[in-house]
């Protein structure tokens, strides 16, 4: 949220492209930010949506859009200054991308944000013209530990230990309790929905539940928007990562992840997991 104030009241800003992984928060965020530092929020959802992508076909002069998307679209007009615009899944719509650029050029003062979780994959896949130098870039992660520790009530916890020099050893007052939130962490991980499940009931078979459905979604999203040939070489790999990197001698490697296959023969696919931040 700090980044995104100090985005708002750049003097030279462009518009912002938010990337990261399928649910780690990047729409609710936008969404918070827009309630709490404007007087509107115009949120657009590209994904699936053809009558949304059609604005964009014509052309990219970017009053007849902006006046499309408010006055026809949601029957509100979009005001520079007072109104968020949100992008959201914007790799949908190549064409609303390359707008990007003439709203960096001719409308400087409108605040727009797109948010996309597949967009190093798309541009790649599908060819899109990206306005390089016209847009600026914010990746987002999972929680971090120390927002972990945060979320999870540890508010003075954290505030105890920024007044040491860590380079000396912490006083066990603090690492017995670290240590125990450190292992919640590794089992309840980053996602946004996850933790806040932890939070609310501190049970575990609750946040297996959800871990496996975003899994599952994970994996739906190989078949939907990787290259067909790819498809099996991501199952494998994306299998293969936890058991490895769960042995002592903790090293990926490429022959391990199915008899007889290589690292040519898998490299494009452990790219493509990488690109879309499902790994890294």
């Amino acid at each position: 949220m700090k980044r995104l104030v100090e985005w708002k009241d750049s003097p030279g800003r462009k518009p912002l492209l938010l990337t990261g992984v399928r649910q780690c928060g990047k729409t609710y965020v936008c969404k918070q930010f827009g309630e709490q530092f404007f007087e509107d929020v115009a949120y657009f959802y590209f994904e699936g949506n053809t009558g949304l992508a059609s604005v964009f076909e014509y052309d990219f002069d970017v009053e007849r859009i902006l006046d499309e998307l408010g006055n026809i679209l949601r029957q509100k007009p979009i005001v520079p200054g007072k109104t968020l615009v949100i992008f959201d899944e914007v790799q949908a719509c190549p064409r609303a991308i390359t707008s990007l650029k003439y709203f960096c050029e001719n409308k400087r003062e409108l605040h727009i944000i797109c948010a996309g979780s597949l967009l190093g994959v798309s541009i790649r896949r599908d060819g899109i013209s990206f306005p390089v130098g016209k847009v600026e870039r914010l990746h987002m992660y999972p929680l971090s530990f120390s927002e972990f520790l945060r979320a999870d009530g540890g508010q003075a916890l954290y505030d105890g230990v920024q007044k040491y020099d860590l380079r000396c050893e912490l006083p066990e007052l603090y690492t017995k309790k670290l240590e125990k939130e450190l292992q919640y962490y590794y089992i309840v991980g980053g996602m946004p929905e996850a933790v806040n499940k932890w939070v609310e009931s501190h049970n575990f078979e609750e946040v297996d539940k959800i871990q496996s459905d975003i899994l599952e979604d994970y994996v739906g999203d190989f078949a939907k928007y990787a290259p067909i040939v790819d498809v099996p070489k991501l199952g494998w790999i994306w299998d293969s990562i936890p058991k490895q990197l769960a042995k002592e001698n903790n090293k990926f490697v490429f022959s391990h992840v199915k008899a007889g296959k290589r690292s040519h023969d898998l490299e494009d696919a452990l790219e493509w997991l990488k690109d879309v931040g499902l790994i890294y």
